[in-house]
């Protein structure tokens, strides 16, 4: 148990650090940026007495009018009485003026419950 308050107490720190640092970059930015945080917490109850799933997130995004956009996120879930901490980055960007392509990576160290890693890519038309 100790070993996830700590984790909890990291996470919430590198999310309170991560959103004062986007949040003064936002700042700075040209006009035709926007500047996004969002945080998330779930809680699904199991039934069969299985523990309850939990998970909280946060993901910051910059969304430029014109140019590449991009965005990070870390991820906290429990599942089965694991917890996992998965980090994200992401961007979007302008192949053509009709293409443009997205681009997501995660990374999960502990990698119990979650996907040590994965990749996703789409492209809109």
């Amino acid at each position: 148990m100790r070993a996830g308050l700590s984790a909890s107490r990291a996470l919430k720190a590198a999310l309170a650090v991560l959103a004062s640092l986007m949040l003064a970059h936002a700042g700075a930015q040209a006009q035709g940026t926007t500047t996004q945080v969002e945080y998330a917490q779930t809680h699904e109850r199991l039934d069969h007495g299985l523990a309850d799933w939990r998970g909280r997130s946060l993901r910051v995004a910059q969304r430029a009018s014109t140019g590449p956009s991009w965005q990070a996120a870390l991820r906290e879930s429990e599942r089965f009485g694991v917890r996992d901490t998965e980090w994200m980055l992401g961007g979007a960007f302008n192949v053509s003026p009709h293409l443009s392509v997205e681009l997501e990576a995660t990374h999960a160290p502990s990698a119990q419950v979650l996907a040590r890693r994965s990749v996703f890519a789409k492209g809109h038309y």
